[in-house]
């Protein structure tokens, strides 16, 4: 038989294709890669946050510390109350820390008539420093309109608040407190022990949030004569009223204020004698003008005299101008009482020649304020002469041009209606201390001890001036309730 061409078909068959092994070629093999990791690109920030969450920690232990929780103080009244007492004018005590720091941060009194008070303290006891005022800062005042009545049991409304007072553990902290102006009293009780400071008073149990603090009897002193104690036979006084306290968050170690020192600085201004002068007055009033920031206390007055020999002269003092009317009354009169009597003496004079000089007194001229004097006497005649112009001054005070007293009669200063119409000059010279302390200005009273370690314990304030001594009332209160306590409705007591 012959052979048979299989035509082809484009079907595949169903055996396997072969497959012919690739031939080499001449291109190389590409080199393999270095890395399979994409080396990692720094994004550059953008002022927007990605939306993408990040990865949040697994929360470990924190050492962050717990915030501290707010210290908040304790308040607590140290008081007493009574329905009879003595009325005292001024009283000093004594206040002993107990194992903890405190703050005394207000006192209370029970008041009779009063009106005006101050209040001061220092470190230490108040012996033998009742009459030494550079040992004491004030801290506390009230106003003049203040007038709470009788037997109110209140802490005051001080004027600038009260100035706390550190409280030193186991350490001790003296206070006084004065009327003054037309203030009467507040009450306390008396006692007759020789210890005037005899304590305690009043006191607090060792459990209170202020520990076991005293506060002790004290000695009275006298109104309106700041750091005047009362003389050795009278006897003490515990105030009625009391104390609040605070307690300090623990670690408080507040350093005590230190107590003012005294500083004055002198100073003197003249208007010389101009040798022109022929008018004879009984008396001259004129202004003085404190330009500075601080008080200054007048101290002494010379003045040209017309006549030789020896004659009585009067020094008087107001605040503001002479001039004017106020109250019903002519400023230059002193018929509502306005003007206060610094000086009354006799002097022996030189004539029209040279200046007649007072002794010392003390006189305020206000800081940033006008005060008038007078300056009259009842047997000679003050010389001067008509100017229009003539004020004086340095760098401190200025003095205005006078007018002339023309009718002296008796505590009036000019009793005349009318002021003259003629301007004079003041030929004379003030001499003056600057007050850079309050405590400068009482240091300038008769019976303060500037030094008491030197001038030897209570030395002030022995006797009486008179010897008579100041008498205090004994009050009582009729109603069956006692004081009552402004605010809170009634009266507590702490022991």
């Amino acid at each position: 038989p012959l052979p048979v061409t299989v035509e082809p078909t484009n079907f595949p068959t169903d055996e396997p294709t072969k497959v012919p092994t690739p031939l080499p070629t001449d291109e190389p093999t590409p080199a393999p890669s270095k890395s399979l990791t994409l080396a990692p690109v720094t994004p550059e920030p953008t002022n927007f946050p990605t939306r993408q969450p990040t990865d949040v920690p697994t929360p470990g232990p924190s050492n962050t510390p717990t915030a501290p929780t707010a210290f908040v103080p304790e308040v607590v009244d140290l008081v007493k109350n009574t329905n009879s007492a003595t009325i005292i004018r001024a009283a000093y005590f004594e206040v002993k820390g107990g194992d903890v720091w405190a703050k005394i941060t207000n006192l209370k009194i029970i008041t009779y008539r009063t009106r005006s008070i101050e209040v001061y303290y220092k470190y230490g006891s108040a012996t033998p420093y009742e009459a030494t005022p550079c040992a004491w800062k004030k801290i506390a005042e009230t106003s003049s309109s203040w007038n709470p009545g009788y037997w109110k049991s209140v802490y005051p409304p001080w004027i600038n608040g009260f100035e706390p007072v550190v409280l030193p553990p186991n350490e001790k902290v003296s206070f006084y407190l004065v009327n003054t102006g037309i203030s009467y009293g507040i009450l306390a009780n008396s006692h007759s022990n020789s210890n005037r400071y005899l304590s305690p008073w009043m006191s607090l149990d060792a459990t209170s949030p202020v520990g076991a603090i005293t506060m002790s009897h004290g000695k009275g002193g006298y109104a309106d004569q700041r750091f005047k104690p009362n003389p050795s036979y009278y006897r003490g006084y515990g105030i009625f009223g009391g104390l609040k306290f605070q307690t300090m968050q623990p670690g408080s170690t507040q350093s005590p204020t230190a107590a003012p020192t005294t500083s004055t600085t002198p100073g003197a201004i003249e208007s010389p004698i101009s040798g022109t002068s022929t008018d004879q007055v009984n008396g001259l009033q004129f202004e003085v003008e404190n330009t500075g920031l601080k008080d200054v206390i007048v101290t002494k007055f010379s003045f040209l005299m017309a006549e030789t020999g020896t004659h009585h002269i009067e020094v008087w003092y107001r605040n503001g101008s002479y001039k004017g009317s106020g109250s019903g009354c002519d400023n230059w009169t002193n018929w509502c009482n306005n003007w206060t009597k610094v000086k009354s003496e006799n002097l022996n004079s030189s004539g029209s020649g040279s200046f007649t000089s007072t002794s010392a007194f003390v006189a305020i001229a206000k800081a940033e304020a006008t005060t008038s004097f007078a300056i009259v006497s009842a047997t000679g005649h003050l010389l001067t002469k008509t100017v229009s112009t003539g004020v004086v001054n340095n760098e401190l005070l200025q003095i205005n041009l006078a007018k002339p007293i023309e009718d002296y009669h008796a505590e009036n200063v000019q009793t005349s209606y009318n002021l003259s119409t003629s301007d004079v000059m003041f030929e004379g010279i003030i001499d003056y201390d600057i007050a850079h302390s309050e405590c400068a200005i009482h240091n300038k009273a008769s019976w303060v001890v500037l030094d008491p370690l030197v001038a030897g314990a209570n030395s002030m304030g022995s006797e009486d001036e008179d010897g008579a001594g100041e008498v205090l009332e004994i009050v009582h209160d009729d109603s069956n309730e006692g004081p009552v306590d402004e605010g809170s409705g009634g009266f507590e007591e702490a022991s």
